[in-house]
C-alpha cells in the first residue's frame, strides 16, 4: 500500500504545486493590471501636470501683456491729460488776462499751438482708448478744437489788438473750460485706476 500513498500523496503534491502556479499566475495577472491601471493614472497624471503649467504659463503671459496695454494706456491718459491742462491755462490767462495785457493774436496762436498738441497726441494714442476713455477724450478734442477759431472770432468783434472780453465771452470760455474740466477729471480718475489694477 505504500506505493499508492506514495502516489496519492505525490498527485497530492502535483496538485498541490498546480494550485500554487495558478495561484501565482493569478497573483502575478491582477499584479500586471494594476501596475498598468497604476502608468495610466500616473501617465494621466503626468499629462494633467503638464496642462496646469501650459495654462499657468498663458496666464502669466497675459497677465504681462495686460500689465504691458495698462501702462500704454496710463502714458496715453497722462498725455491727454496734460495737454488738456496746457489749454485750460491758456484760458484761465485768457479769462483773467488785464485789459491790453494780451493780444489776441499770442492768444490765438498759443491756443492754435496747444490744439494742435493735443490733437497729435490724440490720434497717436486713440487706438489704445475705449468706451468712455474714449468719449471723453475725443469730445475734449472737439472743444479743443474749435476754440482757436472761437478766440478769432471774439477778436472780430472788438476794436484793438489786445483781449477785451464780454460778460458773454467771458461765460462762454467759462463754460468750455468746465466741459474740459470734467473730461479731464474722468480721465484722471481712469489713469488712477489704472494704477491700481497694476
Amino acid at each position: 500500500m505504500e506505493p499508492q500513498t506514495s502516489s496519492a500523496l505525490s498527485n497530492g503534491t502535483v496538485i498541490a504545486a498546480l494550485c500554487t502556479s495558478l495561484a501565482s499566475i493569478a497573483v502575478s495577472v491582477v499584479a500586471y493590471f494594476n501596475a498598468q491601471k497604476n502608468n495610466k493614472t500616473t501617465a494621466q497624471a503626468a499629462i494633467e501636470l503638464e496642462k496646469l503649467r501650459f495654462n499657468q504659463e498663458q496666464t502669466r503671459k497675459l497677465l504681462d501683456g495686460k500689465k504691458e496695454e495698462r501702462k500704454e494706456l496710463f502714458s496715453a491718459l497722462n498725455g491727454l491729460i496734460k495737454n488738456m491742462q496746457t489749454v485750460k491755462d491758456l484760458l484761465i490767462r485768457i479769462i483773467g488776462c488785464l485789459p491790453k495785457s494780451f493780444s489776441w493774436q499770442s492768444a490765438v496762436a498759443q491756443m492754435d499751438t496747444s490744439k494742435e498738441a493735443y490733437v497729435a497726441h490724440f490720434e497717436e494714442v486713440c487706438a489704445l482708448l475705449q468706451g468712455d476713455n474714449y468719449k471723453y477724450s475725443h469730445k475734449a478734442k472737439n472743444l479743443i478744437m474749435n476754440l482757436p477759431f472761437l478766440l478769432a472770432s471774439f477778436a472780430e468783434k472788438v476794436e484793438g489788438d489786445f483781449i477785451e472780453l464780454g460778460p458773454e465771452e467771458q461765460h462762454e470760455l467759462r463754460s468750455l473750460k468746465e466741459e474740459l474740466n470734467d473730461a479731464q477729471n474722468f480721465l484722471r480718475d481712469s489713469k488712477l485706476h489704472q494704477i491700481d489694477l497694476w
